[in-house]
């Protein structure tokens, strides 16, 4: 996989260990913020990454996951068998083997499901992006991996072949494509007229 990109993240050190695909290429360039996580207090956010979607809860600058995320929850045993159904058929997580961790701010619950769950909305897919970080409702693409702590949850190994395969899969699909469309609507999408087969002069 070939990266393109202004920083440094703890796997691109594996590029030239694996050798570089021209074909599968991660362009990190776009949408670089250096985001401060100091600003985040208490804060629940979503890393949409490869079509997967890991929770995490923002403590004093610092994101946790997983199981380290208990030690903020200030209410234990509050979950019945009847609130963990509504929950995953609420937020389509199926999957999630454990109940979610509740934690409890200064504003409201917030509720971190600590297994990784597949992304009901594809926003990878349709934003043509494996990276996406979500804070409140506010989005951003090609943060810096590390600075967000999820190495403590994927190897560099690990997220280093899942941005290689979901690039893989977007190329393998790009080059599989077959244009079915008829030739009056291919010739449209050009700009073309049906009856002169020219490109009709714009009007000024």
């Amino acid at each position: 996989m070939k990266i393109i990109s202004k920083y440094k993240d703890y796997y691109d050190y594996l590029s030239d260990i694996y050798g570089v695909d021209p074909k599968l290429v991660l362009d990190r360039r776009a949408d670089i913020i250096k985001l401060d996580l100091s600003l985040y207090h208490e804060e629940k956010i979503l890393i949409y990454l490869c079509d997967y979607v890991y929770e995490g809860f923002c403590y004093n600058g610092k994101v946790y996951f997983q199981d380290d995320v208990n030690q903020f929850s200030k209410e234990k045993n509050i979950y019945s068998k009847s609130y963990d159904s509504w929950y995953r058929n609420y937020y389509h997580l199926p999957n999630i083997e454990h109940v979610p961790i509740l934690i409890k701010n200064e504003k409201s619950y917030i509720n971190i499901a600590i297994e990784a769950y597949k992304d009901p909305k594809k926003l990878n897919v349709k934003n043509d992006c494996p990276i996406i970080i979500q804070i409140g409702e506010t989005f951003y693409n090609y943060i810096s991996l590390k600075s967000l702590n999820i190495n403590t949850i994927i190897g560099e190994n690990d997220m280093y072949n899942m941005l290689s395969s979901w690039i893989s899969k977007k190329v393998s699909a790009s080059e599989n494509y077959v244009d079915d469309r008829s030739d009056k609507l291919k010739l449209e999408s050009k700009g073309f007229d049906n009856k002169r087969s020219f490109r009709p002069k714009s009007k000024k």
